[in-house]
């Protein structure tokens, strides 16, 4: 047999019907495309036939329902295939019967041949795909081992050099650049440290200088008539605030507070230059007034930063209690009385040292009694802000010294500052914060022993 079906003719009575009875059967050996066909009502015989090689009647009723019907033919060609359709000028039905070995023949050795070439290929790639992957990890393992060590710290470690314009050789330059703008960087960083370290432990050694030139509490010989305690918070390293406070005489008593424009190291400066300029034209007067129309003359001359002072001078009679005063722009004074009720003292307004020259200062006049506490400050305190940008203000001020009228002149400026902390918070101190208090305690006259004659022998 050839490779396609025999041609078998059958007569079938009924081949629609599902019990219809295949009569004769005459296979022949195929000399062209085998074909299965079906006349109706025409009577054959076949001659010879086996029962593996034919078709059933079941399977032939199926045939005539439908144009196509695969299954199992014979078991000499396996699994076979058949494809049919009626003719429609006649009553025959026409078949083709094709083994699955044959039809998908071609198709099976095309799979087999794609296969077999695509395995030789990938055989023969992969040397290539090998190599051209260790070009690119090489570098990459060696970069990342380069880098591993520059983010120890060892910012001189070379990278690999290559010679390739690739995303590998892009991808080494950027290292290379991002390592120099790091050495760079680090290099800057250190030497910006190491200038904020100097300029740091300068500020700290100024800040010492500054502290160290305020006044030291005076001899207890010299406070029988009077108290006097004075404190100051720099907002920042150095300080833009000074008080002073000596003695022009056996009784007389110089008070000096003061404000510079500004804050930090030009404020300072400016604080120390007027400070020493006041206690040297305070020698032997006893006038403010004129003492601040020489030190504004001194200032305004050589002001170039036109910077400016305000500035409350005055000195106490420790005798008679009276104050002489000259206020140049500054904040009002407070008088704490013996009843506890805190009062301003009024002064002219006048105007700031250093604005200009030629000006002349007026003195204002006022007495304590015995008991009775002036209180000096400066602005950081009343403007003092708290997260809510409130400020401390002046009538805050008044209220922390009612609080606690008769203690120690110590505590109460040690309360009149907790309040203003408490009341700020967390915000950060704006301005430099300076008080300075002293309590008129009268005049008591050096009481005299007489030295008896017993007394005079044992002192010899």
């Amino acid at each position: 047999m050839g490779p396609f079906a025999p041609i078998a003719f059958a007569d079938v009575e009924h081949p629609c019907a599902q019990q219809s009875p295949l009569r004769a059967y005459r296979f022949i050996p195929p000399a062209t495309p085998p074909l299965f066909a079906r006349r109706k009502r025409q009577q054959s015989h076949v001659s010879s036939f086996h029962a593996h090689d034919i078709w059933t009647a079941h399977s032939i009723s199926k045939a005539c329902v439908s144009y196509q019907y695969f299954g199992d033919a014979a078991d000499k060609w396996g699994k076979t295939y058949v494809y049919y359709a009626p003719i429609r000028s006649s009553d025959w039905t026409i078949a083709i019967v094709f083994p699955e070995e044959k039809l998908f023949d071609d198709l099976n050795r095309l799979t087999l041949e794609a296969a077999t070439i695509g395995g030789i290929g990938l055989l023969a790639a992969l040397p290539i795909v090998l190599l051209i992957g260790s070009s690119i990890s090489r570098p990459l393992c060696a970069l990342a081992q380069a880098n591993e060590r520059i983010a120890q710290g060892a910012l001189d470690v070379p990278l690999p050099t290559l010679n390739r314009g690739d995303e590998v050789g892009l991808l080494t330059d950027s290292f290379a650049a991002m390592q120099s703008a790091l050495r760079q960087y680090i290099d800057q960083l250190q030497a910006a440290t190491a200038a904020k370290e100097r300029l740091e432990s300068e500020l700290r050694i100024a800040r010492d200088i500054q502290m160290s030139i305020l006044p030291r509490p005076l001899p207890l010989e010299a406070q029988r008539t009077f108290a006097l305690c004075a404190t100051l918070v720099p907002a920042r390293e150095v300080s833009g605030d000074f008080y002073d406070f000596f003695m022009l005489a056996a009784d007389r008593l110089y008070l000096v507070i003061a404000d510079v424009s500004g804050k930090g190291v030009p404020s300072a400066l400016f604080a120390v230059a007027t400070k020493s300029l006041i206690k040297a034209k305070a020698h032997d007067r006893f006038d403010p007034a004129a003492i601040l129309t020489e030190v504004n003359a001194e200032l305004a001359a050589d002001n170039p930063s036109n910077m400016f002072i305000t500035v409350f001078c005055g000195v106490l009679d420790t005798r008679s209690g009276e104050l002489i005063y000259t206020n140049a722009g500054h904040n009002p004074p407070i008088l704490l009385g013996t009843d506890g009720r805190a009062r301003w003292v009024k002064s002219q307004p006048q105007v700031l040292l250093g604005v200009m020259d030629g000006v002349c200062y007026r003195s204002d006049r006022a007495n304590l009694l015995p008991g009775e506490r002036l209180v000096l400050y400066t602005d950081g305190l009343t403007e003092a802000k708290n997260g809510q940008d409130e400020l401390f203000r002046e009538a805050r001020l008044l209220a922390a010294l009612e609080s606690s009228p008769r203690q120690e002149l110590g505590g109460l400026l040690a309360g009149v500052l907790g309040q203003v902390v408490t009341f700020v918070g967390a915000a950060p101190q704006a301005d430099d914060m300076t008080l300075l208090a002293i309590e008129y305690r009268g005049y008591m006259a050096p009481v005299r022993t007489e030295i008896g004659p017993s007394d005079a022998s044992s002192a010899h």
